[in-house]
Parts: structure tokens; sequence; C-alpha cells
């Protein structure tokens, strides 16, 4: 039997991380909506748009090789990196959502979270916590296994966990047998 929803005893914690690990999904899939391909909002006059925070990245990252990098290859190339971008935060906040390869959609997470503080902290207007935030959300997700409570993952979980018992049992017979 699945443990989707966990032991009366987990329900608090257990619930407090799932509903951590659906707002960071839904928080990657609402920023979605202002650099949706195909333009990126990167045609002149559309606004804040993907190129614009490249920009900002370029004029306000914290390490200098990071604002090389946006500026020579990131922004010259946004076409193909917009897909990144979009690919990335739509497939870790549909992951999220669902509690599915939950571990691995945290650590992407962590990294683009990373990948934003150090590119605009230091940009005007911005909260320099708002990013560190985000890493640590995506870090206690990834630490605490988040996708086990009310996740797909408590089901991936339980079957595996069967399955490598099933295949304990027959070589413990294997052995004995011979």
């Amino acid at each position: 039997m699945s443990r989707f929803i966990p032991p009366r005893r987990e329900w608090f914690s257990g619930g407090a991380l799932a509903l951590a690990r659906i707002a960071m999904g839904v928080l990657w899939l609402t920023n979605l909506s202002w650099k949706l391909p195909p333009s990126f909002d990167c045609d002149p006059g559309e606004g804040n748009g993907l190129c614009y925070w490249m920009d900002q990245m370029v004029e306000h990252s914290q390490i200098g090789l990071h604002a090389t990098f946006v500026e020579k290859v990131a922004r010259p190339n946004y076409e193909i990196f917009g897909y990144f971008v979009v690919g990335g935060e739509a497939l870790v906040g549909v992951l999220l959502l669902l509690g599915l390869f939950t571990r691995f959609a945290a650590l992407v997470g962590l990294l683009m979270s990373l990948n934003l503080y150090v590119g605009l902290a230091n940009a005007p207007d911005e909260w320099i916590w708002s990013y560190l935030l985000m890493a640590f959300v995506h870090l206690l997700i990834l630490a605490l296994a988040a996708g086990r409570y009310f996740g797909i993952d408590s089901w991936l979980h339980d079957r595996f966990n069967r399955s490598r018992h099933r295949n304990d049992r027959l070589l413990q017979l294997g052995s004995v047998a011979t």
C-alpha cells in the first residue's frame, strides 16, 4: 500500500514540506509568463523579458566570469538559452507540483536559484534575500525528500522498496538452496 498520505504523526511536517514544494512549483510556473517563446519578450520595446534580465545580469553579476558568459554566450544566443530557461523552469515547476523526481527537481531549482542570486541580487530594486530564500527552500526540499509527502515519489519509493525486498528474499532463498 502506498503512503501518499503520511502517517498521522507526520501530517504537519509532511504537509508543510508538501506545501513548500507545491509553492515553489507554482513560483516557477507563474514566472514563465514573461519570457515565453518564440520572442521570449526580447523584441525591441517588449519590456521586461528574458533579455532585459540577461542585461541586468551582465551589469550587476557578483562574479565577472558569470557576467562575461551571459554577455558573450547567452545573450547573443538568447533564442537557444531561452528554450533552456523556459524548459528548465517548466520542468522544475511541474515536477515539484506533482512531487515526482522531487530531489532532482529541487537540485535543478537550487542551481537555477543560485544563478539568479549571483546574477541579480545586486540589481536595482531586487531584494538580495529573495533568491537566497528560494535556494534554501530548494535545499530543504532536496534534503528532506519532500515528494514522499503527498507526492508521486511516495508511490515510487514504496514500489522500489517492495521490489528490492522481493529481490533480497529471492537471493536469500537462492543462497539457502545452494
